[in-house]
């Protein structure tokens, strides 16, 4: 980016060079996605989410266009609706660092704890020097009280006796 030029007049150029590669490939998604994004950061909701599912019509595999959706859900403290895009993009490319990142970040917000350092963790094992991941996990670790832990605890062997119970 120039030096020279406001952030703001930067996504508008971005924006206009986008809407131009719009009206030549319509059909190419990741435009779309691309349009969204631009979008969100000028803080034009509806806009944006229409580009996302605008994408995801003319590429139902467009992980991009969930990763994007679910960012901005989660902005706006939508963590349902967050949670729900961030599985679709992970479910599509589970080997993207940021997908598990940013699904941390939908469970932190969502009071999850335990669940969200689970994410980072896997974030972690894709990219070990991931630093946003190792302090927001270093964070949640510090604070997760021995009754949580506990509680965890006792849903997993629950679960895992539902599971052996399902088995035989």
């Amino acid at each position: 980016m120039d030096p020279d030029i406001s952030f703001d007049k930067y996504i508008e150029t971005e924006l206009n060079a986008v809407e131009q590669r719009i009206e030549k490939d319509y059909k190419k998604a990741v435009n779309h996605v691309l349009r969204g994004y631009l979008l969100s950061r000028q803080g034009v909701e509806e806009e944006a989410l229409e580009c996302f599912d605008r994408a995801l019509k003319l590429d139902p595999s467009c992980s991009e266009s969930f990763y994007f959706r679910a960012q901005l859900h989660l902005d706006h403290y939508r963590t349902d609706e967050a949670l729900a895009d961030i599985k679709m993009a992970i479910l599509l490319k589970n080997d993207k660092a940021d997908y598990y990142y940013i699904k941390g970040e939908i469970l932190r917000k969502a009071k999850r704890p335990l669940d969200a350092v689970f994410a980072y963790s896997h974030a972690l094992e894709i990219k070990p020097a991931y630093r946003a991941c190792l302090v927001e996990r270093g964070f949640l670790l510090r604070h997760i009280t021995e009754g949580e832990l506990r509680v965890q605890s006792q849903r997993d062997l629950e679960r895992a006796e539902e599971l052996r119970e399902e088995i035989h």
